[in-house]
């Protein structure tokens, strides 16, 4: 995947005919990467700002504050479909407190790297080790509810969830050959039963 093509290509979804578009699409795929970008640093109610995910070589941005996002509650919840997350933790609270679902069963990269004994955890580092992407952080606290979003937030996003299902499998790979994938699946079954 190359990297300027996951950065220029994504759809942008605010109303309501391409959310139940992009949900259709999502039915074929047994597993989709998600993240959240919410406005905590910058608002004193907290909520989801963007959602973006991941299937099929296609990203998805969804913009929660054009378009209801309760549709998406069906789809965390199927319990028949991996989420591959990049720090569950926190997605999976507010998943939970904005759509009332535990998004389960997922796939967390961050325990993965933690679980092969990685000195280095963030995604960014991650991507730089497994595929020599260099990724800019730059905009992790950026005011993702001030609207219209900058082109370079929206590719910015769309990185977060472009390569996370190839970094899933790869991360697997080695905590198999490492015998360590019962273990890290275990910490991903706890992440979701401790949501609160």
């Amino acid at each position: 995947m190359d990297i300027i093509r996951v950065m220029s290509e994504f759809r942008f979804i605010d109303e309501d005919a391409s959310l139940h578009e992009m949900l259709a699409f999502l039915e074929k795929y047994p597993r989709f990467s998600v993240d959240l970008e919410s406005d905590s640093f910058h608002h004193y109610a907290e909520r989801i700002a963007l959602v973006q995910i991941a299937a099929g070589g296609r990203v998805f941005i969804v913009d929660p504050l054009r378009v209801e996002i309760m549709p998406l509650a069906p789809l965390f919840a199927d319990v028949s479909r991996e989420k591959v997350f990049h720090d569950a933790d926190y997605d999976g609270r507010m998943i939970l407190t904005s759509l009332g679902v535990r998004p389960g069963p997922v796939f967390d990269t961050m325990i993965a790297a933690r679980v092969l004994g990685k000195q280095r955890v963030g995604l960014a580092d991650l991507l730089e080790e497994y595929f020599g992407l260099s990724v800019d952080k730059g905009f992790q606290k950026a005011d993702w509810a001030r609207r219209p979003l900058e082109a370079d937030m929206l590719a910015y996003a769309a990185m977060d969830v472009a390569y996370l299902l190839p970094l899933r499998d790869r991360m697997e790979e080695e905590m198999e050959r490492l015998g360590r994938l019962a273990w890290a699946r275990e910490e991903f079954d706890r992440l979701v039963r401790e949501l609160e």
